[in-house]
C-alpha cells in the first residue's frame, strides 16, 4: 500500500475501509469453505497491512482509530516516517524534494495547500537553534510562508497516531519496520529570516537513513526495525524487503541479513543532455560496478566501473537524451542501491 501527501492520512485510512473489510469477508468466507480437519488449529483469517513511505502511517491510523486493531494481525512498515522527513520542509520551503527534484518551485504553491505534506514534517529534534537542538514548529513553518493552520492540524493528527503507539512489548497488533540506510539525508535544519539550511548529521554525526527519511525516524518508539542498505523509492521493490515480508507473514526469524555493508549514492537531481556528471558511491571502493538505464523504457544504457578521485569514490557517466534514468550500484551482497537522475536538454 502506498500513499500521497494529498489528502490527510486519516482521510486515505477511511477509504481503506470498505476495501480491506471486502478483502478479509473474502478470504474468511474461503477458509469457512474448507473442510473442518483443514482449518483444525489454524485462526480465522486477519489483516497483514504492508505499506511503504507514507502508505506505512496510513495503514497504522487505520489499525488505530478505524478498524480499533481487532482485525489487523500485524502492520509491516519500508521506509515509514514515522517522525516525518526534513525533505517536506524542503518542499514547503523551496519546491524541492518533489519526485526528480524537478520543475518543482512552480508546484510550490500547490504544495502549501497539501495536508498530508504536514503530515510527514520532521518531528524529532532537527532544528539547531543557538546551538540547541529543538522540534519544527507551526511558527516556523509559517515562517517559511507555508500554512500555520495546516501545521497545527497536521500536529495534532501525528501526535494522536503517536498516543496510540504505546508500549510497543503490549502493542496489539505489532509493528514489523525495515529501514532504509547508508543514504544521504537531511537530519537538521536551522532558519534564518524565513530562509532554511539543511545539514546531513546531528551534531556533527551523520547517521544517514534512505535518502528521504532520517533512519531514527523511520520506526515508532520502542521498535527494533532490520536495517536495509537501499534508497527511499527502491527500499519496496527489493529481493530483501519481500524476504522480509514473507518473514513476518510466515512468522520465521529472519535473522540478520548476512551481506557486507551497503553503499550510499549521491547524484544530481538533475543533468543535462551529453555533459558528464559524477555520481559519489559513500562507503564505495574502487572497482564496484555500476549501471545507468532508461527508467522509462528499463534498458540499459552503459555500465562503468568506480574510480578513486579527490579523497571520494566517483562513476562518470553521461546521458544521450532528455527523460528519467536510474543509476544502480551493487555495494556487495544486497540488492543494487537505485536512485533516479532527471536529464533535460540544453537551453
Amino acid at each position: 500500500m502506498r500513499s500521497t501527501p494529498s489528502k490527510s492520512i486519516a482521510d486515505a485510512a477511511e477509504k481503506l475501509a470498505p476495501v480491506a473489510h471486502e478483502h478479509l469477508e473474502q478470504w474468511r468466507r474461503q477458509w469457512k469453505a474448507l473442510p473442518e480437519e483443514d482449518r483444525r488449529g489454524l485462526p480465522e483469517p486477519g489483516l497483514t497491512l504492508v505499506g511503504h513511505s507514507m502508505g506505512g502511517l496510513v495503514a497504522s491510523y487505520f489499525t488505530a482509530f478505524v478498524v480499533g486493531g481487532e482485525l489487523v494481525r500485524k502492520v509491516v512498515t519500508l521506509g515509514t516516517p514515522f517522525s516525518g522527513s526534513l525533505n517536506a520542509v524542503n518542499v514547503l520551503a523551496t519546491g524541492k524534494e518533489f519526485p526528480l527534484g524537478a520543475f518543482a518551485s512552480s508546484l510550490r504553491a500547490t504544495a502549501r495547500t497539501l495536508p498530508g505534506l504536514y503530515e510527514l514534517m520532521a518531528r524529532w529534534k532537527c532544528v539547531t537553534d543557538y546551538g540547541a537542538l529543538r522540534s519544527v514548529t507551526p511558527g516556523d513553518l509559517e515562517g517559511i510562508g507555508a500554512s500555520r493552520e495546516l501545521a497545527e492540524a497536521a500536529a495534532a493528527t501525528i501526535g494522536k497516531l503517536h498516543s496510540a503507539f504505546g508500549d510497543a512489548a503490549e502493542r496489539k497488533p505489532p509493528v514489523r519496520c525495515l529501514v532504509g540506510t547508508t543514504q544521504p539525508t537531511l537530519q537538521t535544519v536551522s532558519f534564518h529570516d524565513g530562509i532554511p539550511e539543511f545539514f546531513e548529521d546531528i551534531n556533527g554525526t551523520d547517521h544517514r537513513g534512505d535518502g528521504t527519511v532520517f533512519r531514527f525516524a523511520a520506526r515508532p518508539p520502542g521498535v527494533e526495525p532490520a536495517y536495509l542498505p537501499q534508497s527511499h523509492g527502491a527500499l519496496a521493490k527489493t529481493q530483501e524487503a519481500v524476504e522480509f515480508v514473507a518473514a513476518v507473514l510466515t512468522e520465521r526469524e529472519l535473522g540478520e541479513f548476512l551481506a557486507p555493508p551497503g553503499v550510499g549514492l549521491r547524484i544530481p537531481e538533475i543533468v543535462i543532455v551529453d555533459q558528464p556528471f559524477i555520481v559519489e558511491i559513500l562507503d564505495g571502493r574502487s572497482g564496484l560496478t555500476c549501471h545507468l538505464s532508461d527508467a522509462e523504457e528499463n534498458r540499459l544504457v552503459t555500465m562503468a566501473q568506480s574510480k578513486a578521485h579527490d579523497g571520494s569514490v566517483q562513476v562518470e557517466f553521461k546521458v544521450p537524451k532528455p527523460g528519467l534514468f536510474r543509476v544502480a550500484v551493487s555495494g556487495g551482497g544486497y540488492s543494487a542501491v537505485e536512485r533516479l537522475v532527471g536529464a533535460m536538454a540544453q537551453t
